[in-house]
């Protein structure tokens, strides 16, 4: 991915965060961190662009959170390949949403549904950042109710 990818990557998560920084930093993953993911995901036969795709990410926000929906494993962490053998990584999960990757789609589901529905499929990790953003936004606004 090229730095307007990174870039698009952070302005989506600093829209999220602009009051409350501190409590949801967004701190790039050190290039050791990101070889040991850049190794894994390479043994396992990860696609190529995948792997980039989330490299871009480590590379901005690496154990990334936010209140809810978005909670995402360092990208060092053993987890996100635990689900391999069914070819999904696990990216992460916060409260009941689950974030994953599975046949060339990034999902946002729960523990039982790999997506809630076909509008929580992306080929892309930026739609898929873009759409966790909505989804929070919606979220908010119905407890602001």
């Amino acid at each position: 991915m090229t730095s307007d990818a990174k870039q698009k990557i952070r302005s989506i998560l600093d829209s999220l965060i602009d009051e409350d920084y501190e409590h949801y930093p967004i701190v790039p993953a050190s290039k050791k961190k990101i070889e040991i993911f850049r190794t894994r995901a390479e043994s396992h036969g990860l696609e190529k662009n995948v792997i980039e795709e989330l490299i871009s990410f480590f590379e901005v926000a690496d154990g990334f959170s936010y209140e809810i929906v978005l909670g995402f494993h360092p990208c060092d962490d053993e987890l996100i390949f635990e689900w391999w053998d069914e070819k999904t990584l696990w990216l992460g999960s916060r409260d009941f949403y689950v974030v994953r990757w599975i046949d060339g789609k990034y999902c946002l589901g729960d523990s039982s549904e790999i997506s809630f529905s076909k509008e929580f499929e992306f080929s892309s990790f930026i739609e898929f950042l873009d759409a966790c953003v909505w989804e929070i936004r919606v979220n908010m606004e119905k407890n602001r109710l």
